[in-house]
C-alpha cells in the first residue's frame, strides 16, 4: 500500500476514535441538544455525518468513472435535509452502526483506488473546483472534526 493510502487510512483511524470516544460518553439528552446548526440537534450532526461519507463514496465512484463536475441543480441544503429525513427513525445505536459500516466501505474504496486515481481532479459539492479524490478522502476525516467541534459546543465542553 502506498505512502499516501496509509497516512489516509491511519488519519480516517485516528480521527474516527476521537469522534467516537466522545460520543461514547454523551446520555440521552445529550443526543437531543440543539447545536448551531438550526434546526440540527447532535443526533442530526450523528445522521449528517453517515449521509455525508455515504455521498462522499458515490461522489469518488462519479469521479473516477468521468464525471467530475457537480450537477448545477444539486442543492446542498436540500441534500442535507434529505439525508436527515432519510434517518429520521434511525436510533442512535442503529446511526453509530452506520457510520462504522460506512467507514468499512469507505477503507475498501481507498484500498481499490490506484494512485492516478488518488490524483483525479473534480469539482465537490462544498468545497468546489479543482480538488483531488485524496482531498476527498481526506475530507472526510476533516468533516468529521469539524462537527465534532459543533457538538462539543453545543454541549459546552471544551476543544482538546
Amino acid at each position: 500500500m502506498s505512502d499516501r493510502k496509509t497516512a489516509i487510512k491511519e488519519k480516517l483511524a485516528a480521527e474516527r476514535e476521537v469522534l467516537l470516544s466522545f460520543l461514547d460518553r454523551l446520555g440521552p439528552e445529550d443526543w437531543a441538544r440543539s447545536t448551531d446548526n438550526e434546526p440540527w440537534t447532535v443526533r442530526d450532526v450523528l445522521a449528517h455525518l453517515v449521509g455525508a461519507e455515504l455521498s462522499q463514496q458515490g461522489l469518488i465512484h462519479l469521479w473516477v468513472e468521468g464525471n467530475t463536475a457537480v450537477n448545477p441543480q444539486f442543492d446542498l441544503s436540500r441534500w442535507n435535509a434529505g439525508q436527515l429525513r432519510r434517518r429520521e427513525g434511525r436510533t442512535v445505536a442503529q446511526l453509530l452502526g452506520d457510520l462504522s459500516a460506512a467507514r468499512q466501505e469507505t477503507l475498501a474504496l481507498l484500498d481499490r483506488l490506484s494512485e492516478q486515481q488518488l490524483d483525479i481532479i473534480g469539482e465537490h459539492p462544498f468545497w468546489g473546483p479543482a480538488h483531488s479524490l485524496e482531498q476527498v478522502m481526506r475530507g472526510i476525516y476533516r468533516h468529521e472534526r469539524l462537527h465534532l467541534a459543533e457538538i462539543r459546543k453545543a454541549l459546552e465542553v471544551p476543544s482538546g
